[in-house]
């Protein structure tokens, strides 16, 4: 009798873990997409199960074919969140493959890949990492690459605090030439809206703003070479902060020091605005029709031409963005809609 109570009982407890692995190897549905997009709640078990199934896959298939799947299946219904998804791909990337296995990452979802495995590697293995990182970046994408390195600075200051933001930044500055992307963006995105996976809440908080005194902070204490980079991430804090204001947000760029910083500025609400609005050209057009002058206006609408550009789905429309602007301003809109990197 205790013989058979044994067997039933093996029996059962290994059809609940088939049941469970099953359930842990399949990929999120369509549905669970869209509960998620833009406030991107998960809770722990979605997470590991995400984990546990690209693991998997890497081990299989090598990790360009399990990106390869990645990608294919979340550009079927790409929304806000699936960036942070992106982030739990990369985290099994670097574990399965260590510090080589950031090759296999690119842009996709708003370097997603790059940005969990690089905060993986530097939490794993300190600071010191960063050096190989970044020549790892370099060999695969040229020494102008952003994208790699946005990673880098994310992992950066997650893993110093953002009491040492200018030290975090002035390692980006030995790593590569600071400008409005890369390294230096990374961390501001960082301090600004920080990555760390909380999986009881969201994967995404924003820094709150305490009074409207400190709207200018952490940009207004810098040293004067990391200007530009701050204000670009700056701009799209505040567009969470205030509320889409897009008419105060324009002012406070506006009253900047300098035209490039202006310029950086006004860039950074195009950037975030495209995504804020999913993609709708219309909705986009209207809040850059708010920055109160016209080069405002092209700088927001040329950046988000760009973002248009780099997200396969809606590569096709980032010409709409200029659409309605007198022909120089339009010639100018389409010229711009390039990295920021190469317009800055």
């Amino acid at each position: 009798m205790k013989v058979r109570i044994i067997l039933y009982l093996s029996i059962i407890i290994l059809l609940t873990s088939i049941i469970f692995l099953s359930i842990l190897l399949k990929p999120l549905t369509n549905n669970t997409h869209q509960s998620m997009s833009h406030g991107v709640i998960a809770n722990e078990f979605v997470i590991q199960r995400e984990r546990y199934y690209w693991s998997d896959l890497i081990g299989k298939e090598g990790s360009a074919k399990a990106y390869q799947e990645f990608k294919e299946k979340y550009f079927q219904e790409y929304q806000f969140g699936i960036h942070y998804f992106a982030h739990v791909f990369g985290e099994a990337l670097y574990l399965k493959e260590g510090e080589n296995g950031v090759t296999t990452c690119d842009s996709t979802f708003a370097y997603g890949c790059f940005m969990g495995f690089m905060i993986s590697a530097i939490k794993d293995e300190g600071i010191d990492i960063v050096y190989s990182l970044n020549d790892v970046c370099v060999e695969e994408n040229g020494s102008s690459e952003t994208g790699c390195r946005h990673g880098i600075g994310h992992g950066m200051l997650q893993y110093l605090g953002n009491d040492q933001l200018e030290k975090t930044l002035n390692i980006c500055s030995s790593l590569q030439e600071v400008s409005p992307l890369g390294c230096t963006q990374g961390v501001f995105m960082e301090y600004n809206r920080p990555s760390i996976m909380n999986p009881s809440k969201a994967f995404l908080s924003v820094r709150k703003l305490e009074n409207d005194t400190l709207l200018h902070e952490p940009c207004a204490s810098l040293p004067k070479k990391y200007v530009v980079s701050c204000y670009y991430e700056q701009s799209q804090w505040w567009v969470s902060v205030l509320n889409n204001d897009y008419q105060k947000i324009g002012l406070l760029c506006n009253n900047l020091s300098s035209e490039l910083v202006k310029k950086s500025c006004f860039m950074g609400v195009g950037t975030v605005v495209s995504q804020m609005t999913r993609y709708n050209p219309k909705k986009t057009i209207a809040a850059c029709n708010l920055m109160p002058t016209s080069l405002g206006n092209i700088a927001c609408r040329s950046a988000a031409a760009w973002v248009f550009t780099v997200n396969p789905k809606y590569e096709e429309k980032y010409s709409l963005m200029c659409e309605g602007l007198n022909s120089s301003d339009k010639e100018l809109c389409l010229k711009d809609s390039i990295s920021p990197d190469k317009v800055i």
